[in-house]
Formats: structure tokens, sequence, C-alpha cells
């Protein structure tokens, strides 16, 4: 269940428990906002911390993924199984679930739901926040299956100064209308 980086405790606060999530991964930036939450979720028990620093409560992602046994199971699943839970922006009243099956990745494997209509020579950033639908499909799904190249910037914020000096280098770009506004390009060439 990804959430953006723009999530306040009451954001978060209500993904948790509308989920049941038992366990949660975030970064510094929002492990104070969990921390103020997390009492008022009684089926969260775990909590990862992906950061340079140790924080008390949290799990450290990076040694666990170190210390973790390459040898691994697969788990079979069907198209039809879920796969992951992203939550609407809310903007009609609160956020809603929308599940999503194994079978979203799949069907980008057909051009009729191409978005892009991405080649493997095209370099594709995508510039919205990782917690979005938008960034999965367009940084995973269409990328994936066209064998296109995934650009990605570290932006701690939207930033359109940046975004004007990097997209020379990119062939497609996908925002969100918000990043449009901004940036005056659209889903395609940067």
């Amino acid at each position: 269940m990804p959430g953006t980086t723009q999530m306040k405790a009451k954001d978060i606060l209500y993904r948790l428990k509308e989920s049941n999530a038992q366990s949660i991964v975030t970064t510094d930036a929002l492990a104070p906002e969990v921390d103020s939450v997390a009492s008022e979720c009684p089926a969260l028990k775990t909590k990862l911390l992906v950061s340079d620093h140790s924080r008390e409560g949290w799990l450290d992602f990076r040694s666990l993924i170190q210390s973790a046994s390459p040898d691994h199971t697969c788990i079979k699943s069907k198209t039809t199984d879920p796969m992951v839970i992203f939550f609407t922006s809310g903007t009609t009243g609160f956020p809603k679930m929308a599940k999503h099956s194994h079978g979203l990745a799949l069907r980008y494997a057909f051009p009729s739901w191409k978005l892009l209509q991405l080649k493997a020579s095209d370099v594709l950033w995508c510039l919205s926040d990782p917690g979005w639908i938008v960034a999965i499909m367009g940084t995973l799904f269409e990328p994936w299956t066209a064998g296109s190249t995934v650009f990605i910037h570290h932006l701690p914020q939207f930033d359109p100064k940046v975004i004007v000096e990097v997209r020379g280098l990119i062939s497609q770009c996908q925002q969100t209308p918000g990043e449009t506004h901004v940036s005056g390009s659209k889903a395609g060439p940067c």
C-alpha cells in the first residue's frame, strides 16, 4: 500500500486503520508522523525504517535486507490474486481503498493498454510521487513491457528548476496534472 511523501499523521492513521496494515516501511521524514499515531493502530506490529540512522521501536530495513538469505521460494499466484492496494486522492471525500490484482501488470503487455506507447529506445522520467499509482504505471509496468529505460532522480520535493535542467536527457515524461501545469509538459515527449 504505497503512500505519498506528503502524508501527515492523520493521513497515515486513516490508511493504517482502514487497511488493518500489520507493518509499515518509511523513511526518516515520515517516521515521526507514524510514531505519533501508532498507538491508535492495534494491527500495526512492525515498523521498518529505510535510513542511515536508527530509531527506537523501528527495525533497520537495510540491515534486514543485507542479512536475508538469497534462497527463497516463489509463491504461486493467479492474475486475480490481490497484489497492491492504492488509496484514491480523496478529492470527493475520504480516500478509498482500491485493490488491484496481479493482472494489473499483465494489462501493460498488450498494446491497447499502453498509455505512453513507449519504445525500447525511450528514456522515461515519471515525475509523480512514488505513492501514487501513476508512478507504478509510469516506472514499472509500461517501461518494463516495452524494454524502456527509466530515469530516476531523487527530488525531496517538486522542483521546476531541476526538471527544466534534466529534461533534455529524457525522451518521455509522465506527470500528474499539477506537475503538468507547473512544468508545461504533459505525458509524452519532454
